[in-house]
């Protein structure tokens, strides 16, 4: 009888924790961690206006002031981690050390918003049981109900702190922010309405001293830093090298480089004072380290590029095909830089293999990652990673215009051992394209150098969506290895839309089995 490979036989309960501690181990360890300390400080709080010196409080309002008290105990925890995610050159500097391999300090956007949301149904506990005990008391004291919720220090603040919170996360919503970005910016510098309310909330409570003040004070100071940053480096200008216009609604701005060092697949936010004095947006490098500008690929989507392409003259048609390539007039415009700031896609020099997939604009992290992988290899400099899969898919075939330039400059430099290149064109092709695209297939008309006719790259360009699925399975057979070595790791490298990355997270997750010599792991860009 032949034996069970362990890539066949059913897998043990630890073989299957192992499994998933490889993409959700860090991850759901801090969740737990987090919302026990949670649990904690609401129980501590509960337990001690029960049966400590407020007992007389409890007899008078019940489960009402036990539940208010622990809630606010919980606001006090979140609203204080709440700026933490958001302290980008501290997350920066932290990637840097043993703090990065215990905490996943590239999901902060998305920790930010789950302390948002516990933020949300703590309040929702505080105040509903606040107007039980305002109700109780109305009955026991010569002030009215309505009195006490509205006509009290604490009572006021807290609408006003509910207020701002509703306005704060329905303009935060993704297609808010999308299409309305200075709504959202705006708006959500009421959080320094909510911070400053919340410190003078329950400072005329009688049940307890105002404790706000004492969670909020090291996070505060940490924010206050990171502005402070942020205004010192705003006050110096940025010299534009060239600003050049792409396809499918795409400016480049090239800037001459400040004096800062950064890592290839690192973002900034950029200023434009001229056109949102006070507005800060975020933009992934696209130039390489090596390089003597630095460079960003803004996408013409929001209020704030379309005033931008306004500003410099630029205009497309409705297929995104450039109405006219030169700049109208850049006189006076200038840029301010804040940043660089650390990323997932910076890591990919840490694994030996690497997928990388890119969604339309989503590609630009790889442009400088790929840039700074052609001087690394000219350079004949050593590094771990040996073998790059890289998967860009695109609607509109005149976005590959921009990009496949770099790719060319890699297929020229001989790199077919180290970079694989697959571009899909999801697009639906008219019946003329299909046309004119198998008369040029047929040799009447593709590229000089024989290359695709779509990118002119020697790598074919295939039509459809991608078989995530397939092509991964591939990439994990081909880099499996054998016990007793360790198991080949594959890092997958997303900047796209939820979508792909619910696909892809659930591939890695389903395709990982450390046991029979291979594990995915997946990181997805998130500013």
């Amino acid at each position: 009888m032949q034996p069970v490979s362990a890539s066949e036989r059913p897998l043990t309960k630890k073989e299957r924790l192992k499994n998933f501690a490889v993409n959700n181990g860090r991850t759901t360890a801090c969740l737990i961690v987090y919302m026990g300390i949670n649990v904690f400080v609401f129980l501590l709080t509960y337990v001690r206006y029960r049966t400590g010196k407020n007992k007389q409080v409890y007899a008078l309002l019940g489960e009402g002031v036990t539940i208010a008290r622990g809630a606010a105990a919980m606001l006090n925890f979140n609203c204080s981690m709440l700026l933490l995610p958001v302290c980008r050159n501290l997350l920066t500097r932290l990637r840097a050390t043993f703090v990065h391999s215990i905490i996943p300090l590239d999901l902060n956007i998305e920790f930010h918003k789950f302390c948002a949301w516990l933020i949300a149904v703590s309040v929702a506990m505080h105040a509903t049981a606040h107007y039980f005990n305002y109700d109780t008391l109305g009955d026991q004291t010569k002030d009215s109900s309505h009195t006490l919720a509205f006509g009290t220090v604490a009572g006021s603040t807290g609408h006003i702190i509910t207020m701002c919170m509703v306005l704060i996360y329905t303009t935060a919503l993704e297609k808010v922010r999308r299409q309305c970005f200075e709504l959202f910016w705006y708006t959500h510098h009421l959080f320094v309405i909510f911070f400053g309310l919340l410190i003078i909330h329950g400072t005329p409570s009688s049940l307890q001293p105002n404790q706000f003040w004492g969670w909020f004070l090291l996070p505060g100071f940490l924010y206050c830093l990171e502005r402070a940053l942020r205004v010192v480096r705003g006050n110096f200008d940025t010299q534009i090298a060239h600003i050049i216009q792409h396809p499918s609604s795409v400016i480049e701005i090239q800037l001459i480089k400040p004096s800062f060092r950064m890592v290839a697949g690192q973002y900034i936010f950029l200023n434009c004072p001229s056109i949102a004095r006070y507005e800060w947006h975020p933009f992934t490098l696209t130039s390489a380290p090596q390089e003597e500008t630095c460079s960003v690929h803004v996408r013409v989507v929001g209020d704030w590029t379309r005033a931008l392409a306004a500003r410099l003259g630029l205009s497309w048609d409705k297929s995104g095909v450039p109405i006219d390539s030169e700049v109208a007039d850049a006189y006076g415009l200038s840029f301010r830089i804040d940043g660089p700031f650390g990323s997932a896609s910076e890591d990919v020099y840490d694994y030996e293999v690497a997928v990388l997939v890119g969604a339309g604009i989503g590609v630009t992290p790889f442009a400088s990652i790929l840039k700074d992988l052609w001087y690394r290899v000219m350079d004949v400099g050593s590094m771990r990673l040996s073998k790059v899969y890289f998967i860009w898919t695109c609607r509109d075939k005149s976005a590959f215009e921009w990009f496949a330039d770099i790719l060319a400059a890699l297929e020229q430099e001989a790199l077919g051992d180290l970079l694989e290149i697959n571009v899909f064109l999801t697009a639906k092709l008219s019946l003329d394209e299909a046309r004119e695209i198998v008369y040029a297939e047929a040799g009447h008309g593709g590229s000089a150098g024989g290359g695709d006719v779509i990118t002119g790259l020697q790598s074919p360009t295939y039509y459809g969506r991608p078989d995530f699925e397939g092509l991964l399975r591939r990439y994990a057979d081909r880099h499996r290895t054998q016990p007793p070595a360790p198991p080949g790791t594959i890092g997958i490298f997303l900047c796209g839309p939820a979508v792909i990355a619910s696909k892809l997270r659930y591939l890695a997750n389903i395709l990982t089995d450390v046991t029979s010599g291979i594990q995915l792991v997946f990181n997805k860009e998130n500013f």
